[in-house]
């Protein structure tokens, strides 16, 4: 048995238990009502000088416009923007994916009924080719920069996790990967998310250099939600994820008294320093991960006080880039930000500690009524998103049980919102096609649809007698000053803030609240505007072609990886250890076992409670005292004859933290 003994056991160990009691990663943009899904923690819950075809270093501000180019590579500085090749055969091997109607099985080891939407076209692999993947990668290489792997990267033939299901050429195992600081294997077969990635295998420093990325087919569309969501997806696979925070030992336990309990923080120094900034909170002490929701935990930041962040799992917004993501990576040390590229944010910017600090509501009054909400809306009447950018309604609810006590917010237990990610804060989710400056009239009735148009409060607001609640109007915004027009009406009206105007027009009564100037007239990042340009796909090698051999090219030598401890932590596990089966665990160990490397799988002692342990509810030795488990015991649970490692075809290295209440599995 190879054991490590940490100072901090119980920080450690909790980190794995959130992660154990759901494990999985989520997101959106334009506004769109359909939610993404991101399967991140689920993956991990089942495992000189030379000229070369790299990608152009983007111009500032050109977001996912960049266009590609074969550049000549000059003597390399220390740090360059990073360099993401896609290796894609299985996306043209039709026994890897849904290639026709009828029962196939995928990759992962499942049997699917492949339907219409499930098929992977011709259209559609061009749409993830040619469009969102080069516009994702564009996004990450505008930002991040590297210490450039300067020869070949040859990988492992084992322990590869998922990246086992995909087709890796054989020369990746033997003359290596040149000219790419990350390698992406992609397909595209249905799962139950939108998406998702997961990294591989990582480099001696920590910093993945293989992952596995799939699409599920029903949802490809060429817009720039779904450039957002790759982006995302794509954040996972360059370590945005609980592995590699652990690993650059980013997390922290940190006391949250809006929830009155602790909870997981990136608290690395650079977050820090972006969020005690954003927030005006100098006693912020970290921001909050989440940890709820399947796809999810661990692994994204906290919805509930980063809206619209690329890297939250809630989605329906914009995924903005932002300094807060930039910042984690930053920390890792192993990126280097271009934080001059930083998407801004506006959920709760300036907000100072309480937003943080206290409930969102208390008996259904709140400090920010800009960010949340109190009142059943239904479909009909609508209120403006907190950025004024659409209209949608409260996410209010009735539950048929009252709500844990740190997410009660009214006077009755079981009022509360509906979004787990939001900790049950009920905020305003924007409807379909009601975006102020791209919706469509019949989804918002009495509003000004156009480029300059912004979301305002109503006041027993009507349009030809219908009540309509708020309203987008159009803006005019010169020097401080503030104008606004109403649909159907050609006046312009001053509009200053706290005050209220009263439309003139007979189709109106009411009138509207005016907002703050900066609320509709500061100018954010137009993410969803420009059409996404069609590109020769970032292939790392002819995808199509059977043929392995590479000429290798002259230049540096190739490092082998696959002969270093770079495949996660293992360098920390020794696999030729022999297990003493009948040992007993003692809280606050950490284990690193190989079933592979145990002399036996039938030690006695008690065992754990359910096999494949339907547990996921913090306790999974409610059945047998801590002192009576022994090393076979977790073996046999969690081993690769039935437990979860192998079930979820991940390496059979595991990692079990003890604690004085549970007994937690984490597969790598």
């Amino acid at each position: 048995m190879c054991q490590l003994r940490l100072g901090t056991p119980f920080l450690l160990l909790a980190v794995f238990l959130l992660l154990l009691v759901c494990c999985a990663a989520g997101c959106l943009a334009d506004a769109p009502a359909r939610k993404h899904r991101c399967g991140f923690d689920e993956m991990m819950e089942r495992g000189p000088p030379a000229t070369a075809v790299v990608r152009d270093v983007p111009r500032r501000r050109q977001g996912e416009m960049q266009a590609y180019t074969v550049a000549a590579q000059g003597v390399e500085s220390e740090w360059a923007p990073i360099r993401i090749k896609v290796s894609a055969k299985d996306m043209y091997d039709p026994s890897k994916h849904c290639a026709a109607v009828g029962d196939m099985s995928m990759p992962d080891g499942r049997r699917v009924k492949c339907e219409g939407k499930d098929l992977l076209t011709e259209e559609k692999k061009d749409i993830i080719l040619k469009q969102l993947l080069p516009a994702a990668i564009n996004l990450h290489s505008e930002r991040l920069s590297v210490k450039p792997e300067s020869g070949a990267v040859v990988l492992p033939t084992t322990r590869l996790r998922t990246c086992h299901k995909f087709t890796i050429p054989r020369k990746h195992h033997t003359e290596g990967v040149r000219d790419a600081d990350l390698v992406l294997y992609v397909n595209a077969f249905p799962i139950d998310a939108t998406a998702w990635a997961i990294p591989c295998a990582m480099l001696e420093n920590g910093r993945p250099f293989a992952s596995a990325v799939n699409f599920n087919p029903a949802y490809i569309e060429a817009t720039h939600t779904f450039v957002r969501i790759a982006a995302h997806e794509m954040g996972h696979a360059l370590g945005f994820e609980q592995g590699r925070f652990w690993r650059f030992n980013l997390f922290s336990l940190v006391f949250s008294p809006s929830v009155n309990r602790s909870v997981w923080m990136i608290t690395s120094p650079k977050v820090l320093e972006v969020a005690r900034k954003y927030y005006n909170c100098p006693r912020l002490m970290g921001v909050e991960v989440e940890d709820t929701g399947v796809g999810s935990m661990m692994s994204h930041w906290k919805s509930r006080n980063t809206v619209d962040e690329m890297m939250t799992s809630l989605g329906g917004g914009f995924m903005y880039y932002s300094a807060f993501t930039l910042a984690a990576f930053e920390d890792m040390g192993v990126y280097r930000a271009n934080y001059s590229m930083a998407e801004p944010l506006r959920w709760g910017n300036n907000s100072g500690c309480g937003l943080l600090e206290n409930k969102c509501l208390t008996n259904g009054s709140t400090d920010y009524p800009d960010l949340f909400c109190n009142e059943f809306t239904g479909r009909h009447k609508l209120l403006c998103t907190y950025d004024r950018l659409s209209l949608g309604y409260c996410a209010l609810r009735t539950h048929k049980q009252p709500l844990p006590p740190e997410y009660q917010y009214f006077y009755k237990p079981t009022i509360g919102g509906s979004l787990p990610f939001m900790n049950k804060c009920p905020h305003v989710v924007a409807v379909e096609a009601s975006g102020c400056t791209n919706g469509e009239l019949k989804r918002v009735f009495g509003s000004f649809v156009g480029p300059n148009s912004r979301c305002v409060k109503g006041r027993d607001l009507r349009f030809t007698k219908t009540p309509i609640g708020d309203v987008c109007v159009n803006t005019k915004c010169d020097k401080g000053a503030l104008k606004v027009q109403f649909y159907g009406d050609t006046n312009w009206y001053n509009c200053n803030e706290g005050e209220t105007v009263e439309p003139l027009k007979n189709d109106w009564s009411g009138s509207i609240v005016c907002p703050r100037y900066a609320d509709v007239c500061t100018v954010f990042p137009a993410i969803n505007v420009y059409p996404i340009p069609v590109l020769d796909p970032p292939l790392i090698d002819n995808a199509t072609s059977t043929e392995d051999a590479e000429t290798v090219k002259s230049g540096n030598a190739k490092t082998d990886i696959s002969r270093t401890g770079f495949n996660g932590e293992i360098s920390m596990h020794d696999a030729s250890a022999t297990h003493n089966t009948n040992q007993h665990v003692k809280s606050g160990d950490i284990y690193y076992l190989d079933p592979s490397a145990s002399t036996s799988m039938n030690s006695s002692g008690n065992t754990l409670a359910p096999t494949k342990p339907a547990v996921f509810d913090q306790n999974l030795s409610r059945n047998s005292s801590i002192e009576n488990i022994t090393i076979g015991d977790l073996l046999r649970e969690f081993g690769s004859d039935g437990g979860a490692v192998a079930t979820v075809g991940f390496s059979h290295l595991a990692l079990f933290a003890v604690t004085n209440a549970a007994v937690l599995m984490i597969p790598f």
